[in-house]
């Protein structure tokens, strides 16, 4: 019978470690040092974080990025700032030589910082050819070009939603972008130059693959600048990203492969394997969860119905859909342990890892947080095998140097920083974690079986508080960000999270066994099936309840610009700043600065007299009024083909205008450009009631009917007016003139203020 080791001897454990594994736990070098410590489960961010403040590589990396913000908001200049730039590396080396670090350490910032501008002002400058927004002007433009396609042709599947059901076009879209080379005019053929976001209406991905070259005949088109105040910048966002416009094309027949690319290419197996993934999931799954499982595994979120994304946007769990860090380290850490069990050296198993994440980043068409975690992981690789110990801050500082210097307009890419700030986080936590930790060393027939289970329990608990304390981490650095970004704080979502996120790794783990066992036959593919299909009805089913918990979910107003950058600078200050009264200063500060933000976002300024918004939404209607005793109507909420879109348009309005509920909205009749955005405004801000006629509530639309339904479960009471009859709104009086108003040449009703 084995002898029980005294609780208080399990502290001076001999580590046991079976030094023939090629998966022992590696000793993490650090030159200060001559012991090691082993690398735990957690990966190498638990093991990194040791070194206090910002090392050198992180100004370096921050100072990249404040360079590209500089390069954006100056004139353009790119020779003055690669001039200037050496200038500032002389004087470093000046300083060096006489010993003045400090002067070299900032003389070199500024160098980096010059060389970011230009970076970016050569990024965005105006490329050899003519562009075509040049060639075509700001509107619609029918014409026919030739171009090479630069990224994986998708096929997606658009939903048509209850509430906003699709009233012309195609439920299936091909998109991908395409290289001008020349365009077809009216007066020849011209050379231009540019990217083009092409809109394809069917599938037209089965012929197409990365690097052909195509002619294409479709409209081309331009997004016109935000027609309303707090609206989404489309073009600002295409230009920044040089796009040179949109391309819609009708048909897959008008598009024809001038020259294919080569079976031997990259581009061509990459969108083979695309096209593979994407039939075995719409094969293997019932169409309840196709969507879920199209965008978990290939970031296709189009396919999602807009209810659906809708909970997971309320519930904090909208990550776990975009394809994001997270799945990347899933499927490192997959990977690896399927090699570990299998016996391969560590080193084989890292470099085929990281060649399974380039190749799933390629699939996926290269996203910013893919694209991110995959750069991260080579990184770490590479560290691993030239044997240099980094820390979490190191890795994240070379990766966004490298990405950054690739791709410059990711300094104004939101999912980029959340995913930067989400790993940096984790190793924050996970690196404060490792010293806490107690190694279990003592062999297991050491223990009794009280013993035993006590620990279990205690590693259980152990886990669980390192995973709250992760949540509340990111939660802390991304709140400020998805706040300012999408205007929803979600409070639940730290609950959530932490049982969501081993349910999604497990889930994840069964989709990429799907993907490969339909990949080798398409009957191991309907084996997997049933059993990821459950799994992604239970984590949408949890999901959905956590969404229509009250007060899970809060929407917000607009946050100040200046919030933001108070917000980020004296976070990072609190946690590296060693002098306590300094430290008290800046929790103080960040205190009155969230305070003064809340304050901000929370009061609304009412006008002094009625003021009539009519917003622009395209072919629909939508207006809003605004008392000046403080009370809110809108008017109509509806767009042709586009409720979702214009649901988005009013609630931005409505949030830059510092409202966050409606006291009504009226719904003149029961056509779909006139009420198909009202689930959207409902589902985001409360509404106190809705007035409408009789025959909007009458209506057999079943989309009316859903409209009804909704405002029902919201507890939004509707009041049905005739003509004559008058509506007390707060202060405000609403009197109706006639009920079929368009039969008038005059607004349907009067309001006035008492």
């Amino acid at each position: 019978m084995p002898a029980k080791i005294p609780k208080s001897d399990r502290g001076n454990r001999v580590h046991q470690e079976n030094t023939s594994s090629p998966f022992r736990p590696q000793l993490c070098r650090d030159r200060r040092t001559s012991a090691g410590r082993p690398l735990n489960h957690d990966g190498f961010l638990a093991t990194t974080f040791v070194r206090p403040g910002l090392p050198l590589i992180g100004w370096m990396a921050a100072a990249l990025v404040g360079g590209i913000v500089l390069g954006s908001a100056v004139p353009s200049a790119p020779l003055l700032f690669l001039g200037t730039g050496p200038a500032c590396l002389f004087a470093a080396n000046v300083s060096r030589r006489q010993r003045r670090h400090r002067g070299c350490f900032v003389c070199v910032l500024a160098a980096i910082v010059l060389l970011g501008a230009a970076r970016w002002q050569l990024h965005q400058a105006p490329s050899a050819r003519e562009s075509l927004k040049d060639i075509c002007g700001d509107g619609p433009v029918p014409l026919t070009l030739t171009g090479h396609i630069t990224s994986v042709p998708c096929l997606h599947s658009r939903p048509s939603s209850k509430n906003a059901p699709r009233i012309f076009g195609t439920a299936r879209q091909s998109r991908f972008l395409v290289s001008t080379q020349s365009v077809m005019t009216s007066s020849g053929e011209r050379n231009a130059g540019g990217n083009l976001q092409v809109y394809v209406e069917g599938d037209a991905t089965a012929t197409l693959h990365k690097g052909d070259e195509v002619m294409l005949t479709g409209r081309w088109n331009w997004p016109f600048a935000p027609g309303n105040p707090g609206e989404f910048d489309y073009a600002r966002f295409l230009n920044r990203r040089q796009i040179s416009g949109l391309l819609f094309v009708n048909h897959p027949a008008a598009i024809r492969v001038v020259v294919s690319c080569s079976k031997w290419s990259a581009g061509y197996w990459v969108s083979e394997l695309r096209k593979e993934a994407h039939s075995v999931l719409v094969t293997a799954l019932p169409e309840h969860v196709r969507g879920i499982a199209l965008a978990l595994l290939l970031g296709n979120r189009n396919q999602l119905p807009s209810e659906t994304a809708d909970a997971f946007i309320a519930s904090g769990t909208m990550h776990l859909l975009a394809i994001s860090g997270l799945h990347v380290g899933i499927l490192c850490a997959f990977l690896l342990s399927i090699f570990h069990l299998l016996i391969v050296r560590r080193g084989r198993a890292l470099l085929l890892t990281a060649a399974v994440c380039v190749i799933y980043a390629m699939i996926t068409d290269l996203r910013p947080s893919v694209l991110r975690a995959t750069v991260f992981f080579v990184v770490l690789v590479v560290a691993q095998f030239v044997r240099r110990n980094q820390g979490i801050i190191s890795l994240l500082s070379i990766t966004a140097i490298i990405m950054v210097t690739a791709q410059p307009h990711l300094v104004f890419d939101t999912g980029a920083w959340l995913s930067f700030l989400s790993v940096a986080a984790l190793g924050w936590v996970s690196g404060r974690a490792v010293s806490e930790i107690e190694e279990q060393d003592v062999p297991a027939d050491a223990l009794s079986a009280a013993e035993k289970l006590h620990d279990a329990f205690q590693a259980l608990w152990t886990r669980l508080k390192l995973r709250w304390r992760q949540m509340l981490s990111i939660l802390a650095l991304t709140t400020p960000l998805v706040a300012a970004t999408f205007h929803v704080v979600s409070p639940a979502g730290i609950l959530v999270n932490v049982l969501l996120i081993p349910l999604t790794g497990l889930t994840l783990c069964v989709g990429f066994v799907l993907l490969a066992a339909g990949m080798l036959h398409p009957s191991l593919a309907l084996i997997v099936g049933p059993g990821f299909s459950w799994l992604l009805t239970t984590m949408t089913q949890i999901v959905e309840a956590t969404s229509s918990v009250h007060m899970s979910h809060v929407y917000v107003a607009d946050i100040p610009d200046w919030f933001l950058m108070i917000y980020y600078i004296l976070l990072p200050l609190i946690l590296l700043l060693r002098w306590r009264p300094l430290k008290r200063i800046a929790v103080l500060c960040l205190y009155c600065s969230i305070l003064a933000a809340f304050t901000s976002a929370t009061q609304r300024d009412s006008p002094h007299e009625l003021r009539c918004t009519v917003l622009d939404v395209g072919h629909g209607s939508a207006a809003v009024l605004e008392f000046p005793s403080g009370e809110v109507i809108l008017v109509d909420g509806g767009a042709m083909n586009r409720g979702e879109r214009a649901a988005d348009t009013i609630c931005r309005f409505l949030w830059h205008r510092g409202c966050r509920s409606l006291n009504a909205i009226l719904i003149s009749h029961a056509d779909a450009d006139h009420y198909n955005a009202v689930s959207g405004v409902l589902s985001r801000m409360p509404v106190s009631e809705i007035l409408t006629s009789r025959d909007f509530v009458t209506s057999k639309s079943t989309s009316v009917q859903s409209v009804i339904q909704l405002a029902d479960a919201a507890g939004t009471p509707m009041r049905i007016l005739s003509t004559g009859d008058s509506a007390q709104i707060g202060k405000s009086f609403v009197h109706c003139l006639q009920r079929d108003w368009w039969q008038l040449p005059k607004m349907p009703t009067t309001m006035k203020n008492q």
